[in-house]
């Protein structure tokens, strides 16, 4: 059986920014098998938001005004352990692979 950590789930709930309304990263949770938490925080992304997609994401202003700078976030994490990163990478590509599919 796997360890808590060799399995992780990730969720990211995103906000329209910019003109295009492109996805900006506004809040990412992480749980271990057992569902412990293990990360969740809001997290303003770059840029404008322009729709918070409440009705989907939940995300609201208010959510906004208190959460932390990507660019803070992403200085308080980093990856460790083994191929966890190439993980990672492989977990976006999936991402937006998905995206394109879903927007076909």
């Amino acid at each position: 059986m796997a360890s808590s950590m060799e399995v992780v789930s990730m969720d990211c709930e995103m906000v329209g920014v910019g003109p295009h309304q492109e996805s900006g990263l506004a809040r990412c949770s992480l749980v271990d098998i057992n569902g412990d938490v293990l990360y969740d925080k809001f997290i303003r992304p770059e840029g404008q938001i322009t729709n918070y997609r409440t009705r989907v994401s939940g995300i609201t202003r208010q959510h906004m005004e208190q959460a932390t700078p990507f660019a803070v976030a992403r200085l308080e994490n980093s990856w460790s352990g083994h191929s966890s990163v190439e993980d990672a990478r492989a977990a976006m590509k999936l991402y937006q692979i998905s995206q394109q599919i879903r927007a076909r």
